[in-house]
């Protein structure tokens, strides 16, 4: 079964992609699992990828796009879950999926994969990128999907602007609030 477009297969996912194959084949260790990232780190991606291997094994598989306290890991068929490293609740439910007895994976991209990942996604905007200024996004965004939409709002502002390239200035003009936010309280 292929990956869904725009997930990307690398050896940060590895484990929580062998756990879903895991989870989908019946696999009683992995009769729960929970997958744990920050967000835009393709969670629903993968949530995606295993109702298709689900679908196209023909077993049942309970996946829910979230999860919240109280927590079951004890359903009849196997449940696959997510959540959001940043939920307030996370280190909670994590510790609670894990004492009931399911998997806990996660999802951390690697900066050489989100700086390999930023330069395809440019390459495919026909958007010129300095380096400093992708590495700027890497830095400051850390996910692919926070990445991708940075750089198509980099691309429009560009043609707006009348622009072949774009630097590290002109990225920060745009993208200054996005990259840095201010704090409320």
């Amino acid at each position: 079964m292929a990956m869904p477009s725009a997930f990307y297969f690398t050896p940060a996912n590895a484990l929580a992609v062998r756990a879903i194959e895991a989870a989908v084949r019946g696999d009683p260790e992995y009769r729960a699992v929970l997958v744990c990232g920050p967000r835009g780190a393709g969670k629903r991606r993968l949530l995606a990828y295993a109702r298709s291997l689900a679908a196209e094994a023909g077993v049942d598989v309970r996946i829910e796009p979230s999860v919240s306290l109280p927590v079951a890991t004890t359903a009849p068929v196997p449940t696959i879950t997510a959540i959001d490293a940043e939920d307030p609740e996370a280190g909670a439910i994590v510790h609670a999926f894990r004492a009931g007895g399911g998997c806990v994976v996660s999802l951390t991209p690697e900066p050489e994969i989100l700086a390999a990942v930023a330069r395809e996604v440019a390459g495919g905007l026909s958007l010129a990128v300095d380096p400093e200024t992708l590495e700027l996004l890497v830095d400051r965004l850390k996910t692919v999907d926070r990445i991708r939409g940075a750089l198509e709002r980099l691309q429009a502002e560009a043609v707006l602007a009348g622009r072949d390239a774009v630097d590290v200035l002109f990225a920060l003009r745009i993208l200054n609030d996005y990259l840095y936010p201010r704090a409320t309280g």
